[in-house]
């Protein structure tokens, strides 16, 4: 059974590498034998790992911010919705990454394994650097999804062989997080620099990114429960290194930031008519009276996270939003944090109608923004802004191409700020954290008050990670490794907006009750693995609470 298993695995492999874009390969030419020692042949089987890859930010639709406390799926029957009610477990498949993740895993092993036959030089060493960044890619995703509180993965760093067991059995978070961390490492050394690297692909920069963010999880609450300042120290350490080699900064807009590819973007994924298709993001989330779904509608707790901005004799101050201020109450969205305005379409904002002119949303209780396909409008009284392309449906209506092409980012530097100040404010480094918390405020688009002196605590710190990273599925992952996904994830809120004399009266108003157990903090293996796995290590463990 072991020897079919292991055929089964080489023949997917091989047949995956086939699928490629960049060559037309016939099959007599693809054979383990040359594969190995052709630049041609092994660029087309490490563009196979790219395949795969679960795209935190942009899967369908945007689940991840919907099973958060930031926004609302209008989908029934979405993922987000099953997360959201509890309504999953070992038998079903939800954000199920472990095969696929582990099958390129296992691509990855044998490029490794193997690279070693090609000619010396740029390109060899540019393949082994993106066959170990990958490796370490989709165990980060997997340690991410099925790991925590010490548990880890079944670490495989080697193209098995017929004559050694298949399953292995799982390691310590600690472990796996050092062996992400060691590949990421040998990526650095071998990938070209940011500034020379093909578009799409990863860089230098973006093993030393991905290795500052395992680390940061690793000296999480979650994942480090004696605060073992070790581990924050290696995750500052790592953050700081790739700030002080220079090799990105903040974009200017942050409204374009996000529809543009530009020199914050770390590690992304590019979009073309011609080569790699789009998506089907501003179909599925754009407003339902320009022509979209409405998916992935902000909550009311995403929307007083920013703060309002006040201005005495030409001086500054932002304080945070507060329904028990009778001027916060009475125009709720007045003067707010710029990055709510990028983010956000609200009642009385700016959009596209559609066919190129202008539309007013309208998201009072009987306005059309709310009745129009009431089926999928908004049940929070907002829509996103944020990813969205203002000049999508009347492009779709003219040309027919449902697509989207804008670039989507999986790391970007703003991240990397924010990771190193956690990690040093987690240290007692107030003054270093607020420094760098302020440079992500100060984005020429934004120039958001810097934090006063002494005033950067650990609550100020999560909101400022919340806005400046909403919606790009952070949240999801943050209260986990806080431990705050208990508290915050129980309940969600929008607003209600009545015509009353001729103005308007906000109130927020419950949404939906939402279910949250501590065994929810890390996802359940699937059955189907435990069982394979159980067939040879009987006491394999599955996650607490999903026995």
């Amino acid at each position: 059974m072991k020897k079919l298993i292991y055929i089964a695995i080489i023949t997917g492999i091989t047949a995956g590498a086939c699928k490629s874009d960049f060559l037309d390969l016939k099959p007599p030419s693809f054979s383990q034998d040359n594969l190995f020692s052709d630049l041609a042949l092994s660029e087309a089987f490490i563009n196979s790992l790219y395949e795969n890859t679960p795209n935190d930010v942009f899967n369908y639709p945007l689940t991840l911010n919907a099973a958060s406390d930031e926004a609302k799926t209008t989908f029934a029957t979405a993922n987000a919705n099953t997360i959201t009610q509890g309504n999953y477990g070992p038998e079903t498949a939800i954000l199920n990454n472990w095969d696929v993740c582990y099958r390129s895993i296992r691509s990855a092993n044998m490029f490794l394994d193997n690279g070693h036959k090609l000619p010396d030089g740029r390109e060899k060493n540019r393949l082994m650097g993106e066959a170990y960044f990958m490796r370490a890619y989709y165990y980060h995703i997997l340690l991410k999804q099925y790991g925590g509180k010490g548990l880890g993965l079944p670490l495989i760093r080697h193209a098995q062989q017929l004559t050694e067991e298949i399953y292995v059995n799982r390691s310590t978070y600690d472990a796996c997080a050092d062996s992400i961390v060691s590949d990421l490492d040998k990526a650095t050394a071998l990938l070209p620099l940011p500034a020379v690297v093909t578009a799409g692909r990863p860089s230098s920069g973006a093993a030393m990114a991905y290795k500052a963010r395992v680390l940061l999880y690793a000296a999480s609450p979650m994942n480090n429960s004696t605060n073992d300042k070790t581990k924050w120290k290696r995750a500052a350490d790592a953050a700081k290194a790739l700030i002080d080699a220079n090799y990105y900064s903040l974009h200017d807009d942050y409204t374009t930031l996000f529809l543009e590819n530009n020199k914050e973007n770390i590690f992304y994924k590019l979009y073309s008519r011609d080569g790699e298709g789009g998506s089907l993001l501003d179909y599925n989330v754009q407003p339902t009276t320009t022509g979209g779904r409405g998916s992935a509608a902000p909550t009311q707790e995403a929307v007083d996270a920013y703060e309002v901005v006040t201005e005495n004799a030409g001086v500054k101050t932002a304080v945070p939003f507060n329904w028990s201020n009778p001027a916060h109450a009475a125009a709720p969205y007045a003067n707010r944090d710029p990055r709510f305005y990028a983010s956000v379409l609200y009642n009385g904002a700016e959009w596209s109608d559609g066919s190129g002119g202008i539309h007013i949303m309208d998201l009072t209780d009987e306005g059309a923004d709310r009745t129009t396909q009431p089926e999928n409008a908004t049940k929070t009284g907002y829509y996103l802004r944020k990813f969205m392309d203002i000049g999508y449906f009347p492009r779709y209506r003219s040309m027919g191409d449902i697509f989207t092409y804008t670039p989507t980012a999986e790391m970007r530097y703003a991240e990397v700020l924010l990771n190193y100040a956690e990690a040093c404010l987690q240290l007692g480094q107030e003054e270093e954290a607020r420094k760098y918390v302020n440079l992500v405020r100060a984005r020429k688009s934004v120039s958001m008050p810097p934090i006063p002196a002494g005033q950067l605590t650990w609550n100020k710190y999560m909101q400022e990670r919340r806005v400046e990273l909403a919606f790009e599925q952070h949240r999801f992952w943050d209260v986990k490794r806080w431990n705050l996904a208990e508290s915050t994830l129980k309940q969600i809120q929008g607003i209600s907006i009545k015509k009353v004399n001729g103005g308007l009266v906000y109130a927020p108003v419950k949404v939906e009750n939402r279910v949250y157990t501590p065994k929810m903090d890390i996802f359940p293996i699937p059955q189907a693995e435990i069982d394979k796995y159980r067939s040879v290590i009987p006491d394999f463990k599955q996650n607490p609470g999903w026995e």
